[in-house]
């Protein structure tokens, strides 16, 4: 289900290529075989792609081409740019270095990264009091509404206390 892409490191060259990368970048395996890397990437990707195919070549054996918040973008047939998490390992045939790189498409990755910190906004800026507890009772987040009803300063006085610190032994058991 991962795309693949086996890439010629001192040329920058497309040698061979998976099913599941025919998909991602929609484009016939001819059409990705034989093709310069760089160009399946938007041209502001292209630079930073060559970078890490350098990287590769002159004996850095792995790179990584996203992290967290980060994907780079490839280039599909129509020209629209998916945003994608790849990595890629050098690997040794015959006396030349390929890198083979996987690549799995981060939209919804990111998406949900996008949403999350909506969401964590609105729990922040909410005049309501929020708090969320782990498994055990214990405060993991508290918005300022939660913190200055119970008449606290600062999360940090009540973050990794139980929530029933803030209530006497009649209403905690209620």
């Amino acid at each position: 289900p991962v795309a693949v892409l086996v890439v010629e490191a001192a040329s920058g060259t497309v040698v061979a290529v998976n099913d599941a990368a025919t998909e991602l970048f929609d484009r016939s395996r001819t059409s990705l075989v034989g093709i310069d890397q760089a160009e399946l990437h938007p041209p502001a990707e292209a630079e930073r792609c060559r970078e890490k195919l350098d990287a590769i070549r002159e004996g850095d054996g792995t790179a990584a081409f996203a992290d967290g918040e980060d994907a780079i973008r490839i280039r599909r047939r129509d020209g629209t740019a998916v945003p994608v998490d790849a990595s890629s390992t050098a690997v040794g045939h015959e006396g030349e270095t390929y890198a083979v790189t996987a690549f799995q498409d981060a939209t919804d990755r990111l998406d949900r990264g996008k949403r999350l910190k909506r969401q964590a906004a609105a729990m922040d800026i909410s005049p309501a009091g929020v708090a969320l507890l782990n498994p055990d009772g214990v405060y993991t987040y508290l918005n300022d509404a939660h913190v200055s009803m119970f008449g606290y300063d600062s999360a940090s006085e009540l973050h990794g206390g139980t929530w029933r610190q803030l209530y006497d032994d009649e209403v905690a058991a209620r």
